[in-house]
């Protein structure tokens, strides 16, 4: 993963900040070249060729590219140009790239395998070539604006060097609202381009001619494509058995590891499954309504697809996936919510079952369907109202009730409850009883103390060196300065304690339990000490902090 920044006409200086945001990118190497025309940097992450042949923007005679991707067949590449008469040492990709465009131009883009995007600088005619790979994997953007040109990796980096790039295009973020993408070349922004998959374009600097081609558009029709079948169906959806043969058959020591491809195989073989059956109901004309023809020509030929899976589908599907992933997680770590999990599990399937017939044809008939229906739950309008109503009344009642179980939990249990006039966790430094000063390890067993813990007003905690742990009820006089243990429901059981605090971070008890003359020195421990209140954000915590 590399980064690219290509600018002409900017009238600004060209320097190592514009990379900035391109540096997470290609962390290893940067580059710059430039003419009177062209300025071009490039941010590295040194993959194939690592030493300093592998720098870029590269040049030769005629061009100079900047490039972001791997070829995997660059070898095979470099061996044609040596047949051709071109001395190659085919070092890395970048270099085999950069003398078979000089040797064949565009037409090399077919021959290619792998991702990539780059930039081709032709000095001789004065354009710039930008190329991206078949499916879209390697980003690229471009802004133009009379003859000034700004080329780049992220959006990010055009905003830098064009702050006035930043108009938001309506357009595209409806339609990403709808489908999840954006149409052709349309970003988020209005001025800003995106090079599609599969495509090159060329601006001429001469003329300021921006000119897109399509080189191979992987998803076309083929003249000997065959029909949708039934047999073609079956064949589709064979893939779905390997991935649950994925799960199954291949066991991992990590619990993380096997949830994860449970749920991943869980999707995979419905899409695999259920998307074959969908296109063939597509390509026999059944389903919902063709959407309108005001809407681009791609979102008519992909509304009926996306827009059942995305609306209707998908989200059951999700559900049942997502907590199958849980219900597994919860089975392997021993975790005490099996039962609530596996409920959930069984509304998924509740929220699937309209689509039963459906998944039968996908799964066991191998029969093509069409579009999800939603059936209306009553015959008549007025109870599908009442009833839309009731839903409603009944959805304001869950928010409210676990509002208040929410509000209540932070005032007894969270941030929000009352605490201990001696808060906090206190190291014991001295421990006598009946005036004999000795080492805990010594002590008789329940008082064995390492910590003593206030936290909430009403109890209190021991913690033993064996860390055992010793709870009592307790109540706390600040103004006489005494302290009434009870233990559990015991009548009988009773201990009583005065206590100093010579400073802030120092406690003194002294008193009586279980018919022992007790006196104690504590020193309270600081909260920065601990690993979990002083950490940074991880999504990942390391294990010794789990």
């Amino acid at each position: 993963m590399c980064g690219i920044l290509v600018s002409s006409g900017l009238h600004r200086s060209f320097h190592h900040r514009l990379l900035k945001s391109l540096r997470r990118r290609g962390p290893d190497e940067i580059g710059f070249w430039s003419d009177e025309r062209v300025q071009m940097a490039h941010a590295r992450l040194s993959i194939i060729g690592l030493d300093e042949r592998g720098t870029e923007p590269m040049e030769n005679d005629t061009h100079v590219l900047i490039y972001n991707g791997e070829i995997y067949n660059f070898n095979a590449i470099a061996d044609r140009l040596r047949a051709d008469g071109v001395p190659v040492p085919a070092s890395n990709d970048a270099e085999v790239l950069l003398h078979a465009w000089s040797r064949w131009g565009a037409s090399v883009l077919t021959e290619l395998h792998g991702f990539w995007s780059f930039v081709v600088y032709d000095k001789q005619r004065g354009t710039l070539t930008l190329a991206r790979d078949q499916f879209g994997i390697k980003p690229l953007y471009y802004w133009k604006s009379g003859d000034a040109v700004c080329i780049a990796s992220m959006i990010r980096t055009i905003i830098d060097c064009v702050p006035q790039a930043q108009a938001l295009d309506y357009e595209a973020l409806s339609e990403y609202c709808r489908y999840q993408f954006t149409f052709g070349d349309k970003t988020f922004l209005k001025d800003v381009r995106k090079v599609e998959p599969g495509h090159t374009v060329e601006i001429d600097l001469t003329t300021g001619r921006v000119t897109a081609r399509c080189y191979e558009d992987i998803l076309a029709g083929q003249p000997d494509r065959r029909d949708i079948s039934p047999a073609w169906i079956d064949s589709s959806a064979k893939p779905a058995g390997w991935a649950l043969f994925f799960v199954a058959g291949s066991p991992h020591p990590n619990p993380r590891s096997c949830a994860m491809k449970t749920k991943s195989a869980v999707v995979l073989a419905l899409l695999l499954l259920a998307l074959p059956g969908v296109a063939a109901a597509q390509h026999s004309g059944g389903g919902s309504a063709p959407p309108s023809t005001n809407a681009p020509a791609e979102a008519r030929q992909f509304d009926f697809l996306i827009g059942q899976w995305e609306l209707d589908v998908k989200p059951k599907v999700s559900s049942l996936a997502a907590m199958i992933q849980v219900f597994a997680l919860n089975m392997t770590f021993d975790i005490g919510l099996k039962l609530i999990s596996f409920h959930l599990i069984v509304l998924a399937v509740f929220l699937l079952a309209p689509d039963a017939s459906r998944f039968s044809d996908f799964f066991l008939r191998n029969r093509p369907t069409g579009a999800s229906v939603q059936p209306q739950l009553f015959m008549t309008e007025k109870a599908n109202r009442l009833a839309l109503i009731l839903q409603l009344v009944f959805g304001l009642y869950l928010v409210g009730m676990y509002a208040y179980i929410n509000v209540r939990f932070w005032e007894v249990g969270g941030g929000g409850k009352p605490l201990s006039p001696l808060y906090g966790v206190w190291n014991v430094e001295e421990l006598a009883i009946d005036g004999q000063v000795r080492a805990p390890d010594l002590n008789d067993y329940d008082r064995r103390w390492r910590r003593v813990i206030f936290d909430a007003p009403s109890a209190v905690t021991f913690q033993r060196t064996d860390d055992s742990f010793a709870r009592f009820g307790v109540t706390v006089d600040s103004q006489s300065r005494t302290l009434a243990l009870t233990k559990g429901n015991s009548k009988t059981w009773k201990a009583s304690f005065s206590f100093e605090r010579p400073s802030l971070d120092q406690l003194v008890l002294e008193g009586e339990m279980d018919g022992h003359k007790i006196r104690t020195q504590l020193r309270l421990l600081d909260s920065d000490t601990f690993r979990l209140l002083n950490s940074t954000f991880r999504w990942v915590r390391p294990h010794d902090q789990n």
